[in-house]
């Protein structure tokens, strides 16, 4: 899963792994994030998907489908020849697929 692909997998009405039922009956609604979710999923340019997707994260933070009850600081250390790190807007998890080496 790529960073990209986290806030649709989580927020849009049509994920299987949509816990929070937002965009579904019963949750929290606005289809204007599943419009724009649709949106930067097809965009070729990566420059513009990722401004897509730093719009949609605060689109759904003001929405704030979920209350968080903890707060966990989470800190990313990698050797300077590791490049590529990515973490979601919306996540502290670190994904790797886009991560390599220059070395």
């Amino acid at each position: 899963m790529t960073a990209f692909d986290f806030a649709w997998k989580r927020y849009h009405s049509q994920a299987p792994q949509n816990y929070m039922q937002y965009n579904l009956p019963g949750g929290a609604s606005n289809p204007r994030v599943d419009e724009l979710l649709d949106r930067a999923r097809s965009e070729l340019d990566r420059g513009r998907a990722k401004g897509m997707y730093s719009q949609i994260s605060r689109m759904i933070l003001e929405d704030a489908p979920a209350i968080r009850l903890s707060f966990v600081k989470a800190v990313v250390v990698a050797q300077r020849h590791v490049k590529g790190l990515e973490i979601p807007e919306l996540s502290i998890n670190t994904l790797f697929d886009t991560a390599w080496l220059d070395k």
